[in-house]
């Protein structure tokens, strides 16, 4: 019997699920005119399909780039040829944002992004923060940074929703993906998902922890309230639905397309484990079990161009 150990779903649980209670219901303080649908907002060419002609290198293609490549590539590499060891070390840290120093360790580790969580939408004294004074502490950190800030937030919907509790921001929390689902289905799912994101990115945050891509079935599960709570092709067909909807909204901002990604989680799959906020679980299933099933809609969401 083959098993997994789930190293990986405990690791990126550490990225935070902890539940938030409060609510609110006045208007979004900051505005989204500036954002845009664009079905190819990250500017990377599609590959291309089978049976497309790859034209072989030959007289005066010697400087074309191939079919299909990333037209940002040469930017990348003279980016990272021009970085110190200890800056691309850096750049590997996607980091719970500090309470004190945020902007301080940006420069300090030459850290890659931060991860928000309840409290950085409050001040100091617990009160919500408004639209310009949030932006505003977003403003600071890109600043700071040499290369631009992952900033990413969990915003699932339901029991885990960062941003959109803070009163000032959204005009409500968003609703978990069953409530969406329920209320209208998979275009409401889409509607949904381009609304948080606009939301979102129109902040400053580029990415967001979500959608939640793990099968369950059982309200007895744990992640069940957290997931679609469908079964593995329809949990496939929800995460592909949220991922190209993020992928459509972009805004422009001196020359350059700006979007938000998404991260598809617990992978390999949470399945029907314990709370691992508490502790360890192991997970005895049969690995076929995570090929013909929970493995679906992490693959659908990857091809759907999810970033993480």
């Amino acid at each position: 019997m083959k098993r997994i150990i789930p190293f990986l779903l405990v690791l990126l649980l550490l990225a935070g699920c902890a539940v938030e209670n409060s609510a609110g219901n006045t208007n979004l303080n900051n505005t989204n005119s500036n954002i845009n649908s664009n079905n190819n907002s990250n500017g990377i060419a599609p590959p291309p399909e089978d049976g497309e002609d790859n034209q072989s290198p030959g007289d005066g293609d010697e400087d074309k780039p191939p079919a299909g490549a990333d037209p940002r590539a040469e930017t990348v590499e003279a980016i990272l040829a021009s970085m110190s060891l200890e800056e691309k070390v850096g750049q590997m840290f996607f980091v719970r944002c500090p309470a004190a120093g945020a902007v301080e360790d940006i420069s300090a580790y030459h850290l890659g992004g931060y991860i928000l969580f309840g409290q950085d939408f409050k001040d100091a004294a617990g009160t919500w923060l408004t639209g310009e004074q949030f932006m505003g502490n977003i403003a600071s950190y890109q600043a700071a940074a040499k290369i631009s800030l992952l900033i990413g937030v969990d915003e699932e919907g339901g029991t885990v929703a960062r941003a959109s509790r803070n009163p000032n921001l959204f005009p409500a929390v968003f609703k978990s993906p069953q409530k969406v689902f329920a209320a209208g289905g998979l275009e409401a799912v889409r509607r949904d998902a381009l609304e948080k994101s606009a939301g979102l990115l129109a902040l400053g945050i580029n990415v967001n922890l979500a959608p939640v891509a793990d099968v369950s079935v059982d309200p007895a599960d744990f992640i069940y309230d957290r997931a679609f709570g469908q079964d593995a092709a329809a949990t496939a067909e929800y995460v592909e639905t949220v991922v190209s909807a993020a992928n459509q909204v972009s805004y422009e901002s001196d020359g350059r397309t700006l979007g938000i990604g998404s991260v598809l989680k617990h992978f390999p799959g949470y399945g029907n484990n314990v709370d691992t906020h508490t502790g360890i679980a192991i997970d005895e299933r049969e690995y076929s079990q995570f090929e013909s099933q929970d493995f679906l809609p992490f693959q659908a969401g990857i091809r759907a161009g999810a970033g993480g």
